[in-house]
């Protein structure tokens, strides 16, 4: 279970960086003319893909307990699997920054630490450490997801109905 627990992370950061790093730039490219809004709206998207990179690994710490029903130890050692070789290039920040990959390894290991990591520099304007603070970042967010419960005993109505029940 931990290995298919691998490869949907590590699938679904893949389908991440392909929407912020392929999808987005191709659509601004095309649809719109060079100027200010375009990268004020490549920086806004940069942003949401940040948001929704925090909510993926929050339900994917949900998924690898509640689904996967990976033990504390095991989902550990799991996400450090994954999240290791993401530490090798923010150790060095001329390699975390430097755009001259040889190899596409090396480009989806950057890449995966900017999900997190382009925000951080965006919001804060910092850009040393900020490959180190997101894969941190990362790897607590998805143990924090292991805390999440869902109850699903509830009943969910609208608030108008409780209303009207009280009033009534």
């Amino acid at each position: 279970m931990a290995l298919l627990y691998a490869g949907l992370f590590l699938l679904t950061l893949t389908l991440l960086i392909v929407i912020k790093s392929v999808l987005f730039p191709l659509l601004i490219w095309r649809f719109l003319p060079v100027n200010d809004f375009a990268s004020t709206l490549y920086e806004v998207l940069i942003m949401s893909t940040g948001a929704v990179t925090v909510l993926v690994l929050i339900g994917m710490g949900y998924a690898g307990k509640h689904y996967f029903f990976l033990k504390p130890g095991q989902h550990v050692v799991t996400n450090l699997l994954i999240f290791l070789p993401f530490f090798v290039p923010s150790l060095n920040p001329v390699y975390e920054r430097s755009y001259d990959y040889s190899a596409l390894f090396t480009r989806y290991l950057a890449e995966c630490g900017d999900l997190l990591g382009e925000p951080v520099r965006l919001l804060f304007f910092v850009q040393k450490g900020t490959g180190l603070i997101s894969l941190c970042l990362g790897f607590l967010l998805v143990l924090t997801g292991r805390l999440v419960t869902i109850d699903r005993d509830v009943e969910y109505r609208p608030i108008s109905y409780e209303k009207r029940m009280t009033e009534g």
